[in-house]
């Protein structure tokens, strides 16, 4: 037990204590005594006067009574807390989850998830901070990225504060984030605080992103799992997990949706979806979710809308459940338009030209213009601005002598934006990739083997999409507003061609650098950052919508302009001069509308079982003001039955 007001608690006893004894010291005992007449007693009153005011203390049942009534109230002055379980540890950090998952309810009406984590880090905070050392407390939030929410402190007030100002995000989560952020801050492996032990991390979260080991070290993680307690039911929930849309080759007209939805319920049953384009409501689609036993229902369904020009399609779920997030998600749909590709490889003579594969590739994803030149052709075409004709150039093993004025993609050469060095080794099998980029989401990569390749340099703009144990071989970049895609593999020092994940990738590029070619749906989730071309040269650029942002400097037209993650999803406007371009930004994400609660999370190699034994200090306040009123109930009794005999 320790007191939150020590020196209060020693006052009071200084005052209480003396001042009791004193009134029993000038208390008049006199012995009662029965008489057959007063009159005698006339002069008893003056009587009184000469008595002796201060007397030895005689043991009483009232005076032990009032002692021990007056030390229960000075106990409580002192605010005395009954501590549990705790820590040693100097610093401790909070882990808030803040993901789409944790606005759910897990009960109508009741607080949302991250409300119950919240209320729980404060309880925590301020029984760490009830030690005499308090701890040094972190509050992080995390959702797809993760963020101090304040300094640290050692005040349970300003770390209150800080965990109130966490708030909610419709983004996925990744608590590996958090852990990576946490070894940052501590100082990586065997890092001990001043009392010799590693720092806490408390993982406050329903744990539903966690299916994967989270690597951290230096430090002792301690996970209470926030959601449905075990062997309960969750309140259901229905939401969009996937939707793309692309307009038919047949009819321009006619666009399709795929479109995956999700029951968590397992009851099955028919989940009516309504259709709006460009703000006009549709007949509402049908989707037939199937009961399953366990596990969440889900059913994939092609919905067919007619639209002729760009559109803005979007479906929503009028009665979701328990997760608002996932109960509308839209698309933007461009008018059909093929592409037009330069393809710019070797000397045909000296390197036979072209890979097959790419061309054959390339004319699969049916371009408008397909045209192959070599090095010198090419160059020659950017002295008289030809190039600037095509929507992307293709480079094969050739490195062009300056940026290309157009978005390119380049494989087995250097990439301008984008350093790269000859490895000195086979790459190798690809171990890892990026599968939430646009141009990988697709893909599967698993099964690719890569020969001699160049390796991207981790700097400053660039990211990695794919790597092998020796590098990135795969990465994308932004340079003086055009996007550039590097493969630094040649496709002759690969297993990739003979796969069904090139082709996926090579149409996915080219929607990507040619937007709009083929009619491809365009939308943004919450989880991946927001980049998007400008339309036309601008002072500024204004972000308008659920969450709005002002970029103040000028842009080129074609410039990528880099939004970073979007907390909420909704349709947005993109303000460049006097033009405003939606942006349908979404969740769809499986794992966030399965809105599932974990017990347990593995960090640092370890199994961590949702804690039982985390500190949680009890006040002891109200139970000893309880003991004084009872103690003073008994002594008026007391104190009656002496009066009444």
């Amino acid at each position: 037990m320790t007191f939150l007001a020590p020196v209060s608690m020693a006052i009071a006893a200084a005052i209480g204590g003396p001042l009791l004894l004193l009134f029993y010291l000038l208390k008049l005992r006199r012995r009662p005594v029965r008489v057959s007449s007063v009159l005698l007693w006339e002069d008893a009153p003056d009587d009184t006067q000469a008595n002796v005011p201060l007397r030895m203390l005689r043991p009483a049942l009232l005076l032990l009574l009032h002692l021990l009534i007056l030390a229960l109230l000075v106990l409580a002055i002192g605010r005395p807390v009954l501590v549990g379980a705790g820590t040693s540890a100097d610093r401790v950090f909070f882990v808030i989850d803040r993901s789409a998952s944790m606005q759910a309810r897990d009960a109508p009406g009741g607080p949302t998830r991250l409300e119950r984590a919240r209320a729980r880090a404060i309880e925590l905070a301020r029984s760490f901070a009830s030690d005499p050392a308090a701890p040094e407390m972190t509050v992080i939030a995390t959702a797809s990225d993760a963020v101090v929410a304040a300094p640290p402190s050692r005040s349970p007030g300003r770390a209150q504060a800080s965990i109130e100002l966490v708030t909610p995000t419709d983004q996925p989560g990744d608590l590996g984030v958090a852990m990576r952020l946490v070894e940052s801050l501590i100082g990586g492996a065997g890092a001990e605080d001043e009392r010799g032990s590693s720092p806490l991390v408390v993982v406050l979260s329903d744990g539903g992103d966690a299916d994967r080991p989270l690597s951290i070290a230096g430090a002792e993680v301690r996970f209470e799992s926030i959601g449905a307690a075990p062997g309960a039911a969750a309140e259901p929930n229905v939401g969009i997990a996937a939707l793309s849309a692309q307009r038919s080759a047949d009819d321009p007209r006619s666009v399709r949706l795929f479109v995956r939805v999700i029951d968590t319920s397992g009851a099955g049953g028919v989940i009516p979806l309504q259709v709006e384009v460009d703000g006009e409501r549709r007949d509402p689609a049908l989707v037939r979710v199937e009961p399953s036993a366990g596990e969440p229902g889900e059913t994939a369904r092609t919905i067919v809308v007619d639209a002729p020009g760009e559109a803005l399609i979007a479906l929503s779920i009028e009665e979701g459940g328990s997760l608002e997030a996932d109960d509308r998600a839209a698309v933007l749909v461009p008018p059909r338009r093929t592409p037009s590709i330069l393809v710019v490889g070797p000397d045909p003579v000296v390197n036979a030209g072209v890979d097959p594969f790419l061309l054959d590739v390339l004319e699969a994803v049916e371009p408008r213009l397909l045209r192959v030149v070599d090095a010198a052709a090419y160059e020659a075409s950017v002295a008289t601005g030809a190039v600037e004709s095509f929507d992307v150039v293709v480079f094969d093993r050739a490195a062009p002598l300056r940026p290309p004025p157009i978005n390119s993609l380049h494989f087995g050469a250097a990439c301008p934006g984008i350093e790269s060095g000859v490895a000195p080794e086979a790459g190798g099998p690809i171990v890892s990739w990026r599968r939430a980029s646009p141009v990988l989401r697709d893909v599967a990569l698993d099964q690719v083997v890569v020969g001699r390749t160049r390796v991207a340099t981790s700097t400053a703009g660039v990211r990695a999409l794919a790597s092998t144990r020796i590098g990135a071989v795969i990465a994308e970049a932004e340079d003086r507003g055009r996007r550039r895609v590097f493969v630094g593999f040649e496709l002759s020092q690969s297993n990739w061609p003979v796969q069904i994940s090139f082709p996926i990738f090579m149409a996915a590029t080219v929607d990507q650098l040619a937007p709009g070619g083929r009619g491809v749906g365009l939308s943004y989730t919450t989880g991946a950052a927001v980049r998007v071309a400008a339309t036309e040269p601008a002072r500024s650029i204004r972000l308008e919508g659920p969450v709005e942002r002002t970029l103040d400097r000028p842009v080129e037209r074609g410039e990528l302009i880099d939004l970073g993650l979007l907390p909420r999803t909704g349709v947005y406007s993109l303000r460049t001069g006097d033009r405003a371009t939606p942006l349908a930004v979404n969740l769809v994400s499986r794992e966030e509308s399965t809105v599932a609660t974990r017990q347990a999370i593995v960090a640092g190699g370890r199994s961590v079982q949702t804690a039982s034994n985390l500190r949680t200090d009890r006040p002891l306040l109200p139970l000893l003001v309880s003991m004084a009123a009872g103690l003073l109930a008994i002594e008026w009794l007391v104190y009656a039955y002496r009066v009444r005999s």
